[in-house]
């Protein structure tokens, strides 16, 4: 039997809709002219011949909680039971941190603008903290739905006062039929010191409706693996991911799977840390990497500074594997450029969190 979780959700302010609504669609850009980064699809090469429509895009974002990233100067919503050594959640290098750090006041228009701008046809979030009183009325009104929502047990913003986070799920109802809905805070791992790892994950079963996919059927799962280096920390990356594969597998199988996730590991060995949650989950579950991780100086998904250190890493995957070879990568979208990222790195004034969100395009291939 699962542990019995602690959560603290907010209370809902359709106000907090109604504003970033209205601040997305402005005629003179979003936050004072503020525009996001630039960013540009790169063409996958692909064995087959795809059509020109895109069939199936899909959307992964580390979007920041709030409870990580908040101004210290504003109480919390909920009573505390630590003060933090530092504001802004470590954030020190960012201009006008009250401002740019502000959910409420600056970054939730940013983050509605990007989901925007990239239409995917579903969704992954993590780090959701306003997920019933914002994503959920806000992405209905751009035509998503999602009852899917996974929550961490004691989040790291609830010691001091603020909010769960968690992880979920949105897909166009327009595109997909939903059914066997799975979420939850705990995954079962049977090895000698545990049986249980907390993690968060989100697990729902899609079936397109329309177009030459029409009837695919289609299970997508997102988490949100531990943070921090270390070996031992890996090792528990490793347990908690074999867990959500697990919960993947569960029910009737379906034609696609799509495993999304900020995972909090490099593709590749770092110093004395071995990768041990991208190979497992390429050489041994047999799921395949949207983007090309076979270098860490290839790309990267998160880079940030706090205070001397600064941190430049792909933790961020897309991955899928099917039944039968029929879909393939068309495009993924890129990383900004470095010559357009600020000195003083993510978030940033056009850019609403320290991860970037990261797409591919998926079709069905003709040969």
């Amino acid at each position: 039997m699962n542990p019995t979780p602690t959560y603290h959700f907010p209370p809902p302010t359709p106000t907090l809709e109604t504003q970033t609504l209205s601040n997305s669609d402005s005629d003179s850009n979003t936050n004072n002219n503020s525009t996001l980064l630039p960013r540009k699809w790169s063409n996958a090469p692909l064995s087959g011949n795809s059509p020109n429509n895109n069939d199936l895009r899909i959307m992964h974002f580390n979007v920041l909680a709030e409870g990580l990233s908040a101004d210290p100067s504003i109480p919390p919503p909920l009573p505390s039971l630590k003060t933090k050594e530092s504001g802004f959640g470590g954030f020190d290098a960012v201009p006008n941190p009250a401002l740019t750090l502000s959910f409420q006041n600056f970054r939730a228009s940013l983050i509605i603008d990007e989901i925007k701008r990239i239409s995917p046809s579903i969704i992954s979030l993590v780090e959701v903290d306003h997920y019933e009183d914002f994503f959920v009325p806000i992405l209905k009104s751009l035509g998503y739905t999602g009852s899917c929502y996974g929550a961490k047990d004691l989040a790291p913003g609830n010691e001091f006062g603020y909010f769960t986070d968690g992880v979920c799920l949105f897909w166009k109802e327009s595109e997909f039929e939903a059914d066997n809905i799975n979420v939850g805070s705990y995954v079962q791992c049977a090895t000698a010191t545990a049986t249980f790892e907390k993690v968060p994950f989100a697990i729902v079963r899609l079936k397109m409706k329309t177009g030459e996919a029409a009837g695919t059927t289609i299970k997508v799962a997102t988490t949100h693996l531990k943070s921090k280096i270390g070996v031992s920390n890996e090792e528990t990356r490793r347990r908690q991911i074999g867990g959500v594969v697990d919960k993947l597998a569960e029910g009737e199988e379906s034609d696609l799977y799509v495993l999304c996730g900020d995972c909090n590991t490099d593709p590749q060995q770092v110093g004395n840390v071995p990768a041990l949650v991208v190979p497992y989950l390429v050489n041994e579950c047999g799921f395949t990497s949207s983007y090309d991780i076979s270098s860490n100086e290839s790309s990267w998904t998160t880079w940030k500074k706090r205070g001397e250190k600064e941190s430049k890493h792909i933790i961020d995957y897309i991955f899928f594997k099917q039944k039968q070879k029929r879909w393939g990568v068309v495009r993924t979208l890129d990383p900004p450029e470095e010559k357009d990222v600020p000195v003083t790195r993510l978030p940033a004034i056009n850019y609403p969190s320290d991860h970037i969100a990261i797409c591919c395009d998926l079709s069905i291939l003709h040969f």
